[in-house]
Parts: C-alpha cells; sequence; structure tokens
C-alpha cells in the first residue's frame, strides 16, 4: 500500500491543508505544527477512533479531535493497493452514528466496494492496537509488545489465527482466576475461605453453653411479669378515680365558659340598642361614601375656581373687549366673509390692470385696421402692373407700328388691358375694405364688452373698499388699505378672545353655583345626624362613617357571638353536663397522680428488670441462632475450600500447558526476529545487540551482573533505539511481500546526534522498500 495524497479538511487544529506524499515524505514544523495530528488522522482514515468509551478528552479521540474552529470534521486519503488507486473520504460526528465513509474508485470515479470501513484490517491485516504496535510510531510511544494479530502476521498461521486472538485474553483470564483464587494473597478467595473457617470453627466452639441460660433467663421472666402485671391493677383503680375528677372539672370548665358566652351576648345587645338610639335613623354606608367623596374635592373645586379667575390684567382687557363686542357681537361667517374679500382684492387688481392692457392692445389693434385701409392692397399690384403695361403698349403701339391699322388694334389690346387691371384693382381695393371693416366691428365689440368689465371691476371694487372700511369702523379700526388686512385679522384675534373670557367666566360662575349646591347638600346631611356644618364636612363624615362601621361590626360580632354560644351549647349538650353528680373528692388530683407515679416508678422499675433478661435473652437467641448457623456457614465454607484449592490446582496446570503451547509456537520465529531486530540496532548505534536477549514472548532484555534486566529501567534514547529496531524487526517478518506506509511520528527525538545521523541514513534505506512518512521538528 502507498499513500498518495491527504486533503484534511477539519481536523483538531488543521483545516484545508493538502499534503502531497512520495516514498519519503518529510513533514517538518516547530511544536503545535500540527504534525502527531497529521499522524494520528492517516491512523483514524484507516481505522477510525479509539477510546469512544472513554470519558477524558485525551483517551476519547471522537473528542480530542473535534475541530477547534468547527465546520465539517474529516477529509480524505488517496492511495494505491495492488496497482489501484482509491480514495477514502470520512466525516465524523459527535456520535459514531453520524459518521459517513465513502470509498472512490479513481479509474472511474464511481464509489467502490473493495474495502470497507475496517479499511485498515483490510489492508493491513492486523487491528488498530497492532498497527500501533508496528507500523506506527508514535511520538513518546517507541517501545512495542507483541499482540495476537502481530503473532499472526509472523508466523503466517492463517489456520491458528482465531486460537492466537484467544491466547492474550486467555491468558490474562487465567492469570485473574488465579490471583482472585490465591492462597496467601489477602484478597485472595482461598485465604478468605481458610480465614472464615477458622473464625466460624472458633465461633461454633465457643457457643455450646448457649441452651442452659436460656431456660434460666425463661424462669426469670414469669416472675417479673406477674409483679407488673399487679401494678397495672392498682394504677387502672386509681386512673379511674382521676378520670372521674377531672371529667367533673372539665364539666364545671364548659358551664364556666357557656355562662361567659351569654354574659358577652347580652352586653353586645345592649351595646348595639345605645349605639343605634344614638343615629336615630342609621345612615346608609353608600350614602356616606357618597357624600365623602363629594366633600373630599370640595377643597381642590376651590382651588380650581380660584386659578380659573382673571387677574386684574386679564379684567381689564375683558372690559375694553367687552365695549366693542358686547353690543355688537361678531358674526364669525360675516368676519370670514368680509377677511375673504379683502385678501382677494389684490388678485382683483391685478385683473383689472391685465384687462385695461388688454383693452389698449386691442385699441392698437383696431387702429393698425383702420390705418391699413389708407393703403393699396398686396394683391391689388397686378391690377396696377396691368395699367402701367397698357399705358405703355399704347404709347409704343403709336410710335413703332408703322399702320395705323396695327396701331388701332395695339391701342385696342391696351384699352382691354387697361381695363382688366382697373376692374383687378378696384376688387381687390373692396375685397379688402370688407375684411378690415368686419375686423373693425370685431374689434370695437370686444372693446366695448371689455370696457364693461373694467367699470364693473372698478365698482365692485369701490363697494368692497366701502363694505371693508364701514366694517373696521363700526368696531372703532381705522381703515387704511395697506393695514386694512391686519386690522381684520387683530379684529379676529380679539373677538376670539373675548368669547373666551366670556366663556371661561361663564364656567366659573357655573362652578361656583354648583359648589354651593354641593355645600348646602353636605351640610342638609350632616346637620341631620347633629354634626355642625361649621365643623369641616370631611370630618364629620369620616366620624359618621366610623360609628356606622362600629355598629356594624358590633353587629357582625353580636351575631358571631350568638353562633358560638349556640354552636357551644349544641356541641356540648349543656342541659345534660348540669345533670351530672359530682364525684367524691376526698383526695385530690394532684395526690392521686402522685400515687399513680410511684406506683408507674415502681413498675418502671420491674419493667427495666424485665427488658433487661429480654434483651439478653435477645441476644442469646441471636447467638444460639447465629451459632446454629455458624455451624452450617463451617461446613458449607470447608466444602467451598475444598473446591476452590482444587480449582486452583487446575488453573495452574491450565496456565503452564497453555503457555508452553505459545511459545512453543512463538518460538519457530525468534531467531528471525532477533536477527532482524540486531541488524537494525547495529546500524543505529555501532554496536552488535549480543548483550539484548528475546524470549518467547518478544520481549526484549538484557543480562547484567548475572541479573535479567527490563529495557524500561534504561533512559528514553536507549528506550526508543530498541523500540524502534524492534518494530522495525516485528514489520519486516510481518509483511514479506505487500509493504504497509511506516508513519513516524518523531522517534528519534531522545537519540543524541550520533544516533541520529545512523537513523536519517537508515531511513534512506527503509525508504527503498517501505513508503515512509516521517514527522520532525525543525
Amino acid at each position: 500500500m502507498r499513500i498518495k495524497k491527504l486533503y484534511i479538511e477539519n481536523f483538531g487544529g488543521l483545516s484545508d491543508r493538502h499534503i502531497e506524499m512520495t516514498g519519503c515524505t518529510r513533514i517538518v514544523g516547530k511544536n503545535g505544527f500540527g504534525k502527531s495530528t497529521t499522524a494520528a488522522f492517516i491512523r483514524i482514515m484507516l481505522y477510525g477512533f479509539e477510546g469512544e468509551s472513554k470519558r477524558t478528552i485525551i483517551e476519547n479521540e471522537r473528542k480530542r479531535w473535534e475541530p477547534w474552529q468547527g465546520g465539517v470534521y474529516g477529509g480524505s486519503m488517496t492511495f494505491e493497493e495492488k496497482g489501484k488507486v482509491y480514495t477514502v473520504r470520512r466525516t465524523f460526528g459527535r456520535k459514531a452514528i453520524e459518521d459517513t465513509f465513502e470509498l472512490i474508485d479513481e479509474a472511474t470515479n464511481l464509489p467502490s466496494d473493495d474495502y470497507s470501513t475496517e479499511l485498515g484490517r483490510e489492508l493491513m491485516g492486523v487491528d488498530s492496537q497492532s498497527y500501533m504496535r508496528s507500523a506506527y510510531i508514535g511520538q513518546n510511544d517507541v517501545i512495542t509488545n507483541t499482540t495476537g494479530d502481530i503473532n499472526n502476521k509472523i508466523g503466517n498461521i492463517a489456520d491458528n489465527t482465531k486460537d492466537l486472538d484467544c491466547y492474550d485474553k486467555a491468558h490474562d483470564k487465567i492469570a485473574d482466576l488465579l490471583n482472585k483464587r490465591h492462597p496467601v494473597k489477602a484478597t485472595g478467595s482461598i485465604r478468605k475461605h481458610k480465614d472464615s473457617v477458622a473464625a466460624l470453627r472458633q465461633k461454633v466452639n465457643a457457643g455450646n453453653s448457649i441452651e442452659d441460660t436460656l431456660h434460666q433467663q425463661d424462669d426469670m421472666l414469669r416472675e417479673l411479669t406477674a409483679e407488673y402485671d399487679g401494678y397495672d391493677v392498682k394504677i387502672g383503680e386509681y386512673e379511674v378515680l382521676s378520670e372521674k375528677i377531672a371529667k367533673y372539672k372539665d364539666i364545671s370548665e364548659k358551664l364556666s365558659t357557656h355562662d361567659k358566652y351569654e354574659e358577652d351576648v347580652n352586653n353586645s345587645k345592649k351595646q348595639i340598642e345605645e349605639e343605634l338610639e344614638a343615629f336615630g335613623v342609621l345612615p346608609l354606608e353608600s350614602d356616606i361614601d357618597e357624600k365623602l367623596s363629594v366633600a373630599s374635592g370640595l377643597s381642590v373645586e376651590a382651588e380650581n375656581i380660584a386659578d380659573m379667575e382673571l387677574n386684574e390684567e386679564e379684567k381689564s382687557e375683558y372690559e375694553a373687549l367687552k365695549d366693542k363686542f358686547y353690543e355688537k357681537p361678531m358674526d364669525r361667517a360675516t368676519h370670514l366673509e368680509i377677511t375673504g374679500l379683502w385678501r382677494g382684492r389684490d388678485m382683483r387688481l391685478l385683473d383689472e390692470q391685465r384687462r385695461e392692457s388688454e383693452f389698449s392692445v386691442l385699441q392698437n389693434e383696431r387702429d393698425a385696421v383702420r390705418l391699413s385701409m389708407r393703403t393699396l392692397p398686396k394683391d391689388s399690384i397686378v391690377g396696377i402692373i396691368m395699367i402701367i403695361a397698357s399705358m405703355l403698349m399704347a404709347i409704343l403701339s403709336l410710335v413703332i407700328l408703322p399702320s395705323n391699322t396695327l396701331r388701332l388694334i395695339g391701342s385696342i389690346v391696351s384699352a382691354v388691358v387697361l381695363i382688366a387691371g382697373i376692374i383687378i384693382t378696384v376688387f381687390s381695393i373692396k375685397k379688402r375694405n370688407a375684411r378690415a371693416n368686419a375686423e373693425c366691428d370685431e374689434l370695437e365689440a370686444r372693446l366695448s364688452e371689455m370696457e364693461k368689465k373694467i367699470t364693473e371691476d372698478i365698482r365692485s371694487r369701490n363697494d368692497m373698499d366701502k363694505r371693508v372700511k364701514d366694517y373696521l369702523t363700526e368696531y372703532g379700526c381705522v381703515f387704511r388699505e395697506e393695514t386694512a388686512l391686519d386690522e381684520l385679522l387683530r379684529l379676529q384675534d380679539e373677538a376670539r378672545k373675548y368669547d373666551d373670557m366670556s366663556k371661561r367666566l361663564e364656567d366659573i360662575k357655573d362652578k361656583k353655583r354648583d359648589h354651593e349646591d354641593k355645600k348646602r347638600m353636605l351640610a342638609t346631611f350632616v346637620t341631620r345626624w347633629n354634626y355642625s356644618i361649621e365643623d369641616d364636612f370631611v370630618t364629620s363624615l369620616k366620624d359618621l362613617m366610623r360609628r356606622l362601621n362600629t355598629y356594624q361590626n358590633d353587629q357582625k360580632t353580636l351575631e358571631k357571638q350568638i353562633s358560638i354560644l349556640r354552636e357551644y351549647d349544641e356541641s356540648n349538650n349543656i342541659e345534660e353536663l348540669r345533670q351530672v353528680e359530682k364525684p367524691d373528692e376526698s383526695l385530690s388530683l394532684a395526690q392521686l397522680a402522685e400515687k399513680i407515679r410511684s406506683l408507674r416508678a415502681a413498675q418502671d422499675e420491674v419493667k427495666q428488670k424485665r427488658d433487661a433478661v429480654l434483651n439478653q435473652r435477645k441476644t442469646m437467641m441471636e447467638n444460639f441462632d447465629e451459632w446454629v448457623n455458624d455451624k452450617e456457614l463451617l461446613d458449607a465454607e470447608e466444602e467451598s475450600l475444598r473446591q476452590e484449592e482444587k480449582n486452583y490446582e487446575l488453573l495452574k496446570l491450565s496456565g503452564k500447558y497453555l503457555t508452553e503451547a505459545k511459545e512453543a509456537m512463538t518460538a519457530k520465529y525468534m531467531k528471525p526476529l532477533m536477527d532482524s531486530f540486531a541488524k537494525y540496532y547495529s546500524k543505529i548505534s555501532g554496536k552488535d545487540a549480543s548483550e539484548y536477549n528475546m524470549d518467547a514472548n518478544i520481549e526484549i532484555s538484557t543480562v547484567e551482573l548475572g541479573h535479567k534486566r527490563d529495557v524500561r529501567l534504561y533512559s528514553v534514547g536507549c528506550q526508543d533505539l530498541v523500540g524502534f529496531c524492534m518494530r522495525m524487526a516485528l514489520v519486516n517478518a510481518m509483511y514479506k511481500e505487500d509493504k504497509p506506509v511506516l508513519i513516524l511520528d518523531d522517534p528519534f527525538v531522545n537519540f543524541d546526534s550520533e544516533r541520529k545521523q545512523a537513523a536519517d541514513a537508515l531511513l534512506k534505506e527503509i525508504t527503498k522498500t517501505y513508503q515512509v512518512v516521517y514527522f520532525t521538528c525543525l
């Protein structure tokens, strides 16, 4: 498989990033550039997310790689496998059900079903965990170990895949079961069973005397119960007598309460009669409320009336306006008509000037027509030319023509032309004069009509001026053409102000009259209940309302007292209580109570003794039941212990045989793996790998001072070196034909400079066989 290009649309902190891939693609950048994010994107495009059930954002990759900037979550990867090029597109949601997967065959650009959402397993032949333990080398995660899938790929044993897949689970399960049954550890079930058996055996041995103790306690309980019951009889006799005395005392209190309720009723009746006598006639609450509302508004009304009164300046102004308008009230329609006429006076003047101008124009037109009649018309020129031509012809015929006959003919022709010319000229003049006369008549008629209109306009304007002058003079105003409109408007304002003041004075008079009517009405009302009209009406009415409310409350109190008395008598059967006889009171309730208290104290002592014996017996019975139960539990625990010890031995044998079988299977490819590891180790470190050993679990260790040492105890650089070489050995063994893409997320970050240089040289060799995507810092 070879990756050709990546498109990261939105993933973690990356968005809209295109990456073209070659045989060895180095992605170099500073911390935070997105190298580890890109490496994770490649793995997730193959396998999907890890740790989706985890709660923390670090362990739950779906949450960890959610885009910082929002938007579509995912991207695409184009890869080549077995000569065909595909593009896989994945988008991710908040839940797996929201994810999408699409595989496109680039040759046809159509969806392909050659691979499924299990793309990584189908291409690599291993699951995600195995891929991350082999060809995918994450940053600071170089040390590796094998999985069932890795063992399968190395051994090329497809038929036993299921068995090897289950080995780790079976081995872990057996180890867990052995740990749970450990005979020495405090948490082991065998140890717990042994401890339980010892404890139960001790309890059973200690409980053999319980039965005798129970018989002794039964005898003591019978004696104490008889003594307790004797005290009960004596206490009962005294309690009956106490109850009779207390009952009679209660009856006496009830009779006393009845007498008090009856006295309250009589006192309330007397008080109500006195209040009603003081009223004479009981007022209505609604009448008092109504009058009180009126009285409360009197002061406000007086203030409003005072505020409405005219001040001295307004009074003087009103008197002046009254002198002008009282005898001659202004007719608003007439005033508006006159004002409108005067406003239109300027337009009439303009009309007069326009008509006079038009009249002058028409006069000029008439004079021009009359003047044109004194000249020859244009169409008479032909006749005049003919007259002149005839004269010239006559002269020429007399002078030029040789014979008389010719001269006669010339004269005749000249005469005919002359007559025709005269006729044409005369006809033209008559025609022109007739047209001019008609035009003059029309102009004269228009001038006459216009003269009448001008005369009428002047007369109408003079009449209007006289009417406006008379109107203004009637109200004492001086008429001048230039101020007439201002005078009319001022007069209109004064008339309006006079009307407003007159209405205001009328309103004041009405309000004063209404105010006095209210005071008389209130005086009549309060004097009916003996209040002085000199007192404040509000105070008197409030006092009257208080008295009425007191009367009404007393009435309600009386009704309530009567109801209480009636209910009390009915619920307590007062007449029957009066018939109850008085009991013997030689001993008081206090003395009886003291006797009962002393008897109860003695009885309580007996009860405490009995309760103590009962508690002892209860405890003993519990101990007895527990002893019986412990005997049964002891038998059961001993049987469980035997079964657990048997199972423990069987599990130890199963684990031993399972490990031997697995080691026998994996031993076949230990030497090739170790050889491959040694080759890579030598190329990077420059040393041989003789100090390292590999066990049947494909784990690398060293021997130092005769002791086996785990490589995880060494420096991080040494650990990464061993881990990288082990991973390359595993990849070589797993993929003999179809080579995977190696994802290297800065695995040499902890190497020293010499090892980094050697590792870079080794990478060049590796890229001849594998496609490598190498992420590193600057």
